[in-house]
């Protein structure tokens, strides 16, 4: 478990490559966080706006049952931000990564096998934390692709790596 202060940011201190951690309080939220015994049931990706940059908060590249996509951040606070400056990523290469997954399917069983410790390589389909796993992976991240793909492995590798967790509020 990563020990966490509660240091409370705004939008506007998110940056592209920061990765989002999220703990909803529905029943599908918790029931994905006992499964996976993590403390978080959701992650993803900042990505930059399309707009003009350092105009707007950046956007979120993630994983969900409707499929891979970049959505607008705004509205989806409260979350934890894991600052990946220090990892200097190359986000030009995560984003080829996430060109050719926009519009493919979320990967329910790949999400099963994660909360069972098993880890899929290959896949078509993409589980939140497998997206994020295969974009930091490309980065320049690789330690990103030996863990199983779960939000809380990521955050521990993370953490490991030295990168700040910082709660954004607003």
């Amino acid at each position: 478990m990563i020990a966490l202060a509660r240091p409370r940011l705004t939008l506007a201190h998110v940056q592209p490559g920061d990765i989002l951690l999220f703990s909803g309080q529905s029943w599908l939220d918790r029931l994905v966080r006992t499964w996976t015994r993590s403390t978080w049931d959701h992650v993803g990706i900042a990505w930059p706006p399309d707009t003009v940059p350092g105009t707007s908060p950046p956007d979120i590249a993630e994983a969900l049952p409707g499929g891979v996509r970049i959505a607008p951040l705004a509205g989806r606070t409260p979350f934890w931000c894991v600052r990946t400056a220090s990892l200097e990523l190359e986000l030009g290469r995560a984003n080829a990564v996430l060109v050719r997954a926009i519009g493919r399917p979320y990967s329910y069983w790949n999400a099963l096998l994660a909360g069972l410790d098993i880890r899929r390589h290959f896949s078509r389909q993409y589980e939140c934390a497998q997206l994020v796993s295969a974009m930091l992976s490309a980065a320049g991240f690789p330690e990103a692709s030996s863990v199983v793909a779960t939000p809380e492995a990521i955050a521990d590798l993370l953490a490991r790596a030295g990168c700040s967790f910082d709660y954004v509020v607003h």
